[in-house]
Parts: C-alpha cells; structure tokens; sequence
C-alpha cells in the first residue's frame, strides 16, 4: 500500500504534493514469476505471471538506482553487463526531484545537451534533438517503448527515462553518433488495484496535476494516466497549457500469452515568447533624436539609418494599425547586441539592470499548438523457458502548428523618430520596439511500425557457468513527413517579382 508524501523540489521553485487515494494491493506490482499474493485462502488457485522479457523490470531498481534497461538490446538486460554507458532515471527519482519531461531530465545526466533555441518553439531541435557527447543532434530523436517518437516523453506517464552514450547505442534503436534518449510507459500490472495523484503548483501562477490509477485482477488489467497543466514563465502573458491522458490495458489470454495494448493523447497550447532579447539600446547616447525625417549625422549617437530612401520596406505599424512604406529617412538604436535575461544586465551603464515583467514584445496571438497520438498493440508469447516471442503494431502522429508568427521577435530597441515616413506624428516615439515577420507554420511526423523481438537464452553450468542469450530484432517502418509555411508577401514589386525574395517579407 502506498502512503501519502510531501515532497519540496530540489529546484527550489515548485511544491509537489503526492497523496494515495484508496491503495489496495493484492498482487505484486512489478512484474515477476509468480503472483505474490499474501497467505492465500485455502483452495484458492495461484497461477504463474507471464515473465517477458521485452518489458523492463523494477524489481532490482533500489531507490534512485536501476538494475536493468532496455537500452542495451530491446531485452531486459542488467546494467552490469550491458556493454554500453547507460543512465536510468527511475520513477522515484524523477518524482523526488519534480522531472517534468525529458528535457528536464537532461539536466540531471551527463553528456547530454538539452534542446536549445525557441524557448516554447514547436519544431525540431527546439523540441527533442537532443545533443550526446558533443557529437551533434541530427537524426538524434527520442524513443518510446524501443520505438521512434517525435515528441518530448512526459513523466506522468513514464516508468523511467534512460540514457545511453557511444556509438554503440545505434545498434538497438535510431540514434546519432554520439547516443540516444528513450523512455518507457507507465504499463498495466495485473493483479493490483492501486491509484494516487499529484498536485504541483509555482509561485508564477502556475499549476501541474496528475492521475495514475491502476486496476487489476488475476487476467486483465487497466492503467490510465492523466496530466494536466499550465507552466508559466516569469513574463506575464506567457503560459503553457497542456492536457493529455494515457490509457494501458493488459489481458492474460493464456499462461503463455499476454496481449498488451496502449493509446496515448496530448495537446499542448502554448504562448509563444522570448526568455531573453538582444539590447540593441546601449550604445545610443539618449540625447539624439530624429525630429525632422532629415539625414543625422550619427557619428558616435549610436544611431543608424533605419530604412531607405531608394527601396520600398513594407511594415505594419500597430501604433496606427496600417501598413507603412518606411521608404524614407528613418533611424534605429544600436547596442551591443547581447542577450539581455529577466533579472538585467547591471554592467551595461546605459541598460536599466531589471526588466519589468509587463515587457512582453510577442503578439498576444502567437500561438504554438501540438498534438500527438499514439498507438501500441503487443502480443507477448513464451514458447518454452527459454524461447520468448513479441510482435507490435507501433503507431503515433504528432503535428505543431506556430500560429501568427514563426518568427517572434527578438530585440530591444527604441524608436527615436518622432515622425512617420510621411510626415505624420509618431504615436511610437520613445517606446521600445522590435520586429518580426508574422506567419503560419505547419508540420507533422506519421510513424508506423511493425516489429518482431525473438530472444533465446540458456546456460551451461558445466561450461564455466557460462550464460548466453541470442536476439533477433526486424521490423517494417514507413516515416512520413510533411510541413508548408504560409507569410505575408509583397506580390506587387516589379523591381523583385519573387514573393520568397526576403525584400518582399512584410
């Protein structure tokens, strides 16, 4: 039986609060060979739990230490003999210490970069190309279960997440060069009835929920995970909301055979914004202004032509809500260009050291939205001690969309012209800005996979009580991938026909 626990995250920010709600257990909860159940009633029958190999075990995990992985061979394999330098996160530790995600995970292993850039973007690397030994993050995707999946492993639904580093780690799945990021699922565990849930909230406002609740009897069993969340950041306006649920299902068909199926469902809604932006201020010297649309002479002002008198440069201006040809004398703040975090940058003399939280450049309707589906159906088969078969059927679609603006900006400066192109009274005069180039983003990754594990183990005693097991992995994958990007464009130019020309970007 589980017991409520309070735990404070290491991260010093977040309160994580764990309760059991109506724990019975009558069975063990990880798998092994036989059912344990406590002193059975007299004439009541205990029969053998499927023991499979192609399913990690926790029975020798020891708090933050694991015993096994499936990263060294797509087998229950112990760590001590798997010719490979592997990390496992398990459940308790990536409870103990508030893991979110495997992103999040990444900072707690070694030889692993996290995904950089975008901050909240939606696309590639941003997400979960993660980096292994310096070696790079091309081809480098997460893996679920053994199988491909383009999206980030959350850990409400995650037994463990594990870590393998070398070359060596591309032969038992798709890894680069320098290593591979796997997780696997929270499964359905026969006979034991068990549920808890968890509740986390930040002193940003925002909040993180979770359901794990498992039911099972001597030959089914369900388990179903729910998450929701909203993951605030220090800018107001900001947010990320997420919903998703898991649901697992396990049937004993036989004392050999066991059918397993999964379906897995997330949706993320998520503000799109910067953590940081490049000053482009510092160096202007605040006493120099553009007040007649003339040409400056800008020597040591720190200012420079914005725009120019001989090439159309198309904006929408949302101090007068119009689209403005700045094909005139116009003139920018320059600084040192360096990324300026939230709590400020003090050594720069002419940068106020702390930025209000109400500095929020990004559209209000930036949007990133992503959605994943899965699917999983395993049959499990023991033909013999000694000989176990599984085949699946392995299917997932994810597919982000960045709404309103692929390109959020990403500067700071402030506008000292006191008149528009056309002569008009800036309304923007003396506020800080920045530029983006507004558009619509579309991708989607389609994963569909047959596989087929056979492993084969024995021992001989007499022969140096040697132990040996033979593994047979094959499979069918079909990866589809498809993406369009839609912007606003000039199409009226005659000078640059081209609407993709950058000359032609609104």
């Amino acid at each position: 039986m589980t017991t409520p626990c309070l735990t404070v995250s290491a991260l010093g920010r977040c309160l994580v609060l764990v309760g059991a709600l109506g724990a019975f257990s009558s069975g063990v909860f990880a798998q092994s060979a036989t059912a344990a159940t406590a002193s059975p009633a007299a004439g009541v029958k205990v029969d053998t739990i499927l023991l499979t190999p192609f399913q990690v075990s926790t029975d020798k995990d020891n708090g933050y230490a694991a015993g096994n992985t499936l990263s060294g061979g797509r087998a229950d394999t112990p760590l001590k003999i798997t010719s490979a330098s592997i990390s496992v996160m398990t459940k308790e530790f990536l409870d103990d210490f508030a893991i979110t995600d495997m992103n999040e995970a990444a900072a707690w292993t070694v030889g692993m970069n996290a995904p950089t850039g975008g901050e909240s973007g939606p696309f590639g690397g941003n997400r979960f190309q993660a980096d292994f030994r310096g070696a790079g993050n091309g081809a480098n995707y997460p893996s679920r279960n053994g199988a491909l999946e383009y999206f980030v492993a959350d850990s409400y639904n995650t037994e463990r997440m594990e870590f393998s580093r070398g070359p060596n780690a591309a032969l038992f799945g798709d890894a680069g060069p320098g290593g591979m990021q796997g997780s696997s699922s929270k499964l359905a565990r026969l006979n034991n009835r068990q549920s808890s849930v968890s509740f986390r909230g930040d002193s940003y406002g925002g909040y993180r929920a979770t359901l794990d609740a498992n039911y099972g009897v001597d030959k089914v069993a369900v388990r179903f995970n729910a998450l929701r969340q909203n993951t605030k950041a220090f800018q107001d306006g900001t947010g990320n909301f997420q919903e998703a649920f898991t649901l697992d299902a396990s049937y004993k068909i036989s004392q050999n055979t066991q059918l397993r199926a999964e379906y897995s469902k997330s949706h993320e809604w998520n503000i799109q914004y910067r953590r940081t932006y490049n000053e482009n201020a510092s160096l202007w010297n605040r006493t120099t202004f553009n007040d007649t649309n003339t040409t400056l002479n800008t020597a040591g002002t720190g200012l420079s032509t914005y725009g120019s008198t001989t090439a159309d440069r198309l904006v929408w201006n949302f101090g007068t809500n119009s689209l403005i040809n700045y094909r005139a004398v116009q003139y920018q703040t320059n600084g040192l260009g360096y990324a300026i975090p939230w709590h400020g940058r003090p050594e720069f003399a002419n940068f106020q050291p702390g930025i209000s939280k109400t500095f929020f450049l990004g559209p209000a309707d930036a949007i990133a939205s992503r959605d994943l589906n899965s699917r999983n159906i395993t049959l499990d088969h023991r033909f013999s001690p000694s000989l176990f078969l599984q085949t699946s059927f392995i299917s997932s679609d994810i597919d982000p969309t960045q709404i309103n603006t692929a390109n959020p900006p990403n500067d700071y400066r402030v506008d000292v012209n006191r008149l528009l192109p056309s002569g008009a009274t800036n309304p923007n005069f003396g506020k800080a800005y920045s530029e983006g180039s507004d558009s619509r983003q579309y991708q989607a990754n389609n994963v569909t996979e047959f596989r087929f594990i056979a492993t084969y183990q024995f021992e001989a005693p007499k022969m140096f009580q040697m132990k040996q097991r033979f593994s047979l992995n094959g499979g069918w994958r079909q990866d589809l991938y498809e993406a369009w990007q839609r912007a606003w464009r000039r199409v009226d130019n005659t000078a640059v026909p081209n609407p993709t020309n950058a000359v032609n970007t609104l």
